[in-house]
């Protein structure tokens, strides 16, 4: 019972890790704002850089479930017209359901982490007993996350590919950059930096959680001596 409430744990706080790094990245603006100057997305598209800056943040607010509609006119290529086409809409819906069932996990792994720590204090689990156990659970994240590391690098048309067939339903995410903006706002390159964007968060916050969990262990260690 108590080895198996320390993997849940484990698990259960590396998922908030994951989706929380995905969350921060996915929708930090400044980001986007240097990588639409860094790859000329702006001149590709032929829209004023303000006006792509606004189309992102109606594609922000409709993902986070801020706005209902994706409808929004802006000059494309001296033309008011519509941003977004039915396809990219269609798309984009399920991008939304996929995040909110994201979050969703995050939050319960979030409360499970939590209630699983009440968990470890009333059955008076050793801290150098969880920590073993977190640092097992850790080590295969760790390999998982540079396997993933090294196909992005060597494949990353084949990585990002096969990512939209394991989660998504349907293939309206194959936009063609003849008829659909919203693949030249976010071509390949874009989404190659996100993914190593989003790994780096990860690695940051999963290093230095396991150097405060370290610290502790230490601190535990010197007040036995």
């Amino acid at each position: 019972m108590k080895s198996i409430l320390i993997k849940v744990i484990g698990i259960a706080f590396i998922l908030v890790l994951v989706i929380t790094s995905v969350d921060l990245v996915s929708f930090d603006r400044s980001f986007y704002e240097a990588e639409y100057r860094k790859l000329r997305i702006a001149d590709d598209i032929d829209i004023v850089f303000t006006d792509l800056l606004a189309a992102t943040d109606v594609l922000f607010d409709y993902t986070q479930g801020e706005r209902e509609d994706l409808d929004v006119k802006l000059m494309i290529a001296g033309k008011k017209q519509e941003v977004f086409n039915i396809k990219e809409k269609t798309h984009m819906k399920d991008v939304a359901v996929l995040y909110h069932n994201a979050i969703l996990v995050r939050n319960i792994c979030l409360v499970v982490v939590i209630f699983g720590v009440i968990g470890t204090l009333i059955f008076r689990i050793d801290y150098k007993e969880i920590l073993s156990s977190y640092n097992k659970i850790s080590l295969l994240f760790v390999f998982f996350i540079g396997f993933l590391i090294m196909i992005a690098v060597v494949d990353f048309n084949w990585f990002w590919t096969n990512f939209h067939r394991v989660f998504f339903t349907n293939e309206l995410w194959l936009l063609d950059p003849k008829t659909d903006i919203l693949i030249k706002m976010v071509p390949e390159r874009f989404f190659f930096d996100l993914v190593i964007r989003i790994i780096t968060c990860f690695m940051f916050m999963f290093v230095s959680s396991n150097g405060v969990a370290y610290y502790f262990y230490r601190k535990r260690l010197k007040r036995k001596i």
